[in-house]
């Protein structure tokens, strides 16, 4: 809705395979209201096995909401391409 954010992602040999960050604080009906993501396939030293993760978290009203892969936190469905996180 004519909202602000920053959209990073990376597909390169170095990084994970696939690489993606989100942020924003642009809630107009909650100003002081942030969001992060962080998508990736994380790559595991066992003959190049990886497997999707996530980091993010949610600040609103003064408490830091956090999700993770590592917290037991997932997705139902998400796709990522070039153009879109959806």
């Amino acid at each position: 809705d004519g909202g602000r954010g920053y959209t990073e992602k990376d597909f390169g040999r170095s990084f994970p395979s696939l690489w993606v960050w989100i942020q924003t604080n642009s809630f107009r009906n909650n100003p002081g209201t942030s969001l992060f993501v962080s998508l990736a396939r994380i790559p595991t030293p066992f003959f190049g096995i990886e497997f999707p993760g996530f980091t993010a978290a949610i600040w609103h009203n003064g408490e830091l909401i956090p999700f993770a892969t590592w917290s037991g936190a997932a997705f139902d469905d998400i796709r990522i391409s070039k153009e879109e996180v959806y």
